[in-house]
């Protein structure tokens, strides 16, 4: 399998960047509701009488209704809240103020937050002090006042205010205090009410910045930074930068605590962590960005507080965190010595670094320093690469490079810029390009919104003679992009820019001669245009090129030239060419077939961004002809694929993720990609468009079209999964309801469930009776077995309500009827519930052969359950038709599964397997008791 040439790829305006999460947002709504209703009791003169303890006890009510989330719970808070407001229940007003304040369960209102806060406040509430004095500054709901705001926070702050707080609150006291700081430091700042103190406000800040007040530092590292109100000093700015990036991680990562997350989903966890990770990761990179900026600031020759020292202190320290623009621009201060001694081998080293993370300034410098030195580092970098890939992105000091041209030198990022902007005002071709490129990426300018003014820059740039302008407005005419489309047009300016020698100028002209685009298709002309460009060194072109080897087109086939080609190509890290490379691997063709080379080359291109290349190895892993079946690597490549925007592949990976098949189960990320799917544009997923173990008639799926059918019944069951934390019965309703409305059953069947067994406000227990009741009466007499079994499905659920009275009055003779009505239709669950009750007379008469022979009927389904009762009840009394070996075999599948009491059955029959190891015990040894049914890991 081998593709062909590479299409053409239109220039982006912006970048675009895919970014794949985990739904989370309904988790940490949660863990914010419960947050906010944490709360202090004031301290009371008298003890609290039984009357307090029971509004305490309304009080928690309130707060289980808004941990709950759901709309009906939101508004079922704030009707008991009032109640106890009204009664006198600071902790209630103080709550109801917040959400008076945020809208939530009742209507927006900041005059009503404010009247309830002030309640609380009198009662000396720290919360509601704190939420007043912050509305009386902002003026929302009251008169602004800065000396009513200023005696709440001075009495928040005053060591001899005392609040009774339970232990678990201590520590929201404590940033209630570090706020109350902070807020008191803004009004001396800024002489709100009072006369404006800097001292007295760097004393509050300091107290709140160390309590953990994030607004506070971040205003003590700006303010040592810039040395406005105080020293400019580097080493209080360092301190408070990294104490705020340790506060603002802390306060990520609280706000993600896991403690009070009810679910037995184990990765729910894993994706709360995976997301904190990401996050803390855009926190330090932003503080980060905080110095560096900073540090520029001052670095401008030219302005008052120039301090190149001081700049290189900051710079050091996002240097140290691994910021690239920081790496860069504190290696040219070591490469002029300015601000730090002067150290070449250093500043190629951090300038390098820089590099190695795309940074095109650093690319541009690290190529001129390697000149001047003339010598390769580390051979991770070749000059002309550097050079090209920085012209290409708008650095105008890198065309003039590339051109043989005078070199500016080493530059930083403000030079080049001032470089560019200076030759664009002297008509420089190039500087007019280099600004159209900085304009579309907002590259230390204002990003243009109007592109037709971006156009006109590259077109000005084209007429004027540039490469690289004539081949942006070669493939702006070819797909219409900004402009009319016009191939022809494009065609010409492709054609200008190739003459003057630009490689995928060149390339593209060989893609259309060799496909017939504008021109009659000429083999010959395509192999000419693709040999100049794979001359200049462009990996695409050699790969094109060896596709004309490989097939012999418009020359001798000559597959080993083809294979070298590719595998030049491949080596310089063109993705294209490392697929096909590796094809020929798996082929022989060309090179001495070698099926693992193949796959690793395959591979590389898969991980390079090769959406094919993704899909071939699925393939190859699910059909086991190349390479053992293997489910983990069809899961990874799938998720690969379908990460890169592959429709089929992001249903594929919901799957997995939801059977937890070659990968751990996982809900929220089968939920995620299978949201994706339904969301994405693309042909759909035909292959599967009903679940396994379920049927729907083909006519009634493909009418659904072009919804599928099977992807909104996984995700339904996602949303109705009261294990998870993204459990939503409103979602799974409404599209059950649609979906039962056009006649499915697997649909009327969860409907049923869920109307019968779920706390929500749409549940109705009769009308989900009445549904299964529906269901068994239709398929109970179905000519297809896959049908009966919605009918025994049916019959064990109706089995369940008419037990526990769900929908009627309970009935245990009748609910008993339904169970062996749910057996005989072949419902394992049902076959061993059933067998198990006739085995020991439970409110039926004991029939100890027939309920043997009905866990016999389970058992070979394989349920577990069956065969572990068997298994017990052979040792008593043999059962006819039962071999000791089967027994033995059903019980070790079941200690590979880490079951502990299949083990200790096994003992029972004389056979130790997979027996924990333990060590010989000494009389110092403490007496430690073993669970004998506890998993073998536990033990």
């Amino acid at each position: 399998m081998i593709t062909g040439f590479t299409p053409f790829r239109m220039p982006r305006y912006q970048d675009q960047q895919s970014h794949s999460a985990v739904r989370i947002a309904r988790v940490i709504g949660a863990l914010l509701a419960l947050a906010m209703v944490n709360g202090f009791a004031a301290k009371q003169e008298v003890e609290i009488d039984s009357t307090e303890e029971d509004l305490e006890t309304q009080y928690y009510e309130a707060v289980s209704y808004l941990a709950q989330s759901d709309e009906e719970s939101l508004k079922k808070a704030p009707r008991i809240l009032k109640k106890l407001a009204v009664a006198g229940h600071a902790r209630s007003q103080d709550t109801l103020g917040s959400l008076y304040r945020q809208g939530l369960g009742v209507l927006q209102n900041d005059k009503q937050a404010a009247r309830w806060f002030e309640e609380a406040a009198q009662q000396r509430f720290p919360n509601a002090m704190l939420s007043l004095a912050e509305m009386r500054m902002e003026g929302v709901g009251v008169e602004q006042d800065y000396g009513k705001a200023r005696e709440l926070l001075e009495g928040l702050i005053d060591p001899g205010s005392k609040f009774k707080a339970r232990v678990e609150e201590f520590a929201q006291l404590r940033r209630i205090k570090a706020r109350a700081h902070y807020l008191l430091g803004e009004i001396y700042s800024n002489g709100h009410g009072v006369e404006e103190d800097v001292n007295r406000a760097v004393e509050l800040f300091e107290v709140a910045a160390h309590t953990g007040d994030r607004d506070a530092t971040m205003y003590l590292a700006i303010a040592y930074a810039e040395g406005k109100k105080v020293e400019k000093r580097i080493d209080k700015a360092k301190e408070y930068f990294e104490l705020l990036n340790l506060q603002t991680s802390d306060a990520l990562r609280r706000s993600l605590d896991t403690t009070h997350l009810e679910t037995e989903d184990a990765t729910e966890y894993q994706n709360l962590q995976e997301y904190g990770e990401a996050m803390s990761e855009q926190i330090s990179q932003s503080i980060l960005d905080m110095q560096t900026q900073f540090a520029k600031k001052v670095l401008h020759v030219d302005a008052e507080d120039f301090d190149a020292e001081f700049a290189a202190g900051l710079l050091e320290m996002a240097a140290d965190g691994g910021y690239a623009e920081a790496q860069s621009e504190l290696g040219i201060l070591f490469y002029r010595g300015l601000g730090v001694e002067k150290d070449e081998e250093r500043a190629m080293q951090l300038i390098a670094e820089a590099a190695a993370q795309g940074w095109v300034i650093a690319q541009y410098n690290l190529a001129v320093l390697m000149n001047e030195n003339q010598l390769p580092l580390e051979d991770r970098f070749e000059v002309g690469e550097l050079l090209e890939f920085a012209a290409e992105q708008g650095l105008y000091a890198a065309q003039v490079q590339l051109e043989g041209k005078e070199s500016p030198g080493v530059l930083n990022s403000t030079e080049a810029k001032d470089l560019c902007l200076q030759k664009f005002e002297e008509g420089d071709a190039r500087a007019i390009y280099s600004l159209a490129r900085r304009k579309m990426l907002g590259w230390m300018v204002d990003v243009e919104e109007d592109r037709q003014k971006l156009v006109d820059l590259f077109r000005q740039s084209a007429d004027s003679g540039y490469s690289r302008a004539q081949y942006t407005m070669g493939l702006l005419h070819m797909s219409g992009e900004e402009v009319e489309q016009d191939v022809e047009t494009g065609f010409w300016w492709l054609k200008s820019a190739a003459s003057q020698g630009h490689p995928v100028a060149l390339h593209h002209m060989g893609v259309c001669y060799a496909s017939g685009l504008v021109v009659q298709p000429d083999a010959q002309q395509a192999f000419y245009y693709f040999s100049k460009s794979a001359e200049l060194g462009l990996d695409a072109a050699k790969n094109s090129l060896a596709v004309f080897y490989n097939e012999g087109i418009g020359v001798v086939r000559n597959e080993w030239k083809a294979s070298e080609l590719y595998l030049e190509a491949a080596d310089e890290g063109d993705p294209t060419a490392a697929f096909n490379i590796g094809n020929c691997y798996l082929e022989g063709k060309g090179v001495k077939r070698n099926v693992a080379k193949g796959l690793e080359w395959i591979a590389k291109s898969a991980e390079q961004g090769n959406l094919v290349a993704c899909s071939q190895l699925a393939r190859i892993y699910e059909e086991g002809f190349l390479a053992e079946s293997d489910a983990v690597e069809v899961a990874y490549w799938q998720e690969k694929a379908a990460e890169m925007g592959n429709r089929v592949s992001m249903k594929r990976t919901a799957l997995n993720y939801y059977y937890g098949k070659g990968i751990p189960k996982n809900r929220g990320k089968a939920s995620f990609w299978i949201s994706e799917y339904l969301n994405h544009a693309g042909p759909l997923d035909a292959s599967q468009l009903t679940l396994d173990g379920e049927y729907e008639s083909h006519e009634r799926v493909q009418s659904l079209l072009p919804q599928d059918y099977s992807a909104l019944i996984v995700y339904a069951d996602l949303m109705a999964d009261t294990a998870w934390s993204g459990y939503d019965p409103n979602e799974a309703y409404s599209i059950l309801k649609d979906l039962v409305g056009k006649g499915f059953w697997g649909a009327k069947y969860r409907m049923a469930n869920l109307l019968a067994n779920h706390d929500f406000g749409k549940a109705n227990p009769k009308r989900g009776y009445s549904l299964f009741k529906s269901l068994y009466d239709e398929n109970r007499s179905a000519d297809l077995e896959i049908r009966r079994l919605y009918a025994a499905k049916s019959a064990y659920q109706l089995f369940q309500c008419t037990l526990n009275g769900v929908g009627l009055k309970a009935n245990s003779s009748k609910a008993l009827k339904w169970l062996e009505l749910s057996a005989e239709g072949g419902l394992a669950l049902s076959q061993f519930e059933w067998g198990d009750r006739l085995v020991e007379g439970e409110g039926v008469a004991m029939d100890f052969e027939t309920g043997v022979a009905w866990l016999m009927a389970a058992a070979r389904q394989g349920h577990m359950a069956s065969q572990g009762r068997l298994a017990e009840l052979n040792l008593d009394r043999p059962i006819a038709n039962l071999d000791r070996n089967t027994i033995i075999e059903w019980l070790k599948a079941q200690v590979d599964t880490g079951s502990g009491e299949a083990r200790s059955l096994l003992r029972k029959y004389g056979v130790e397997y997979k027996e924990p190891k333990r060590r010989s015990r000494t009389d110092e040894d403490e007496e430690i008791e073993i669970d004998p049914f506890a998993p073998i890991e536990a033990v």
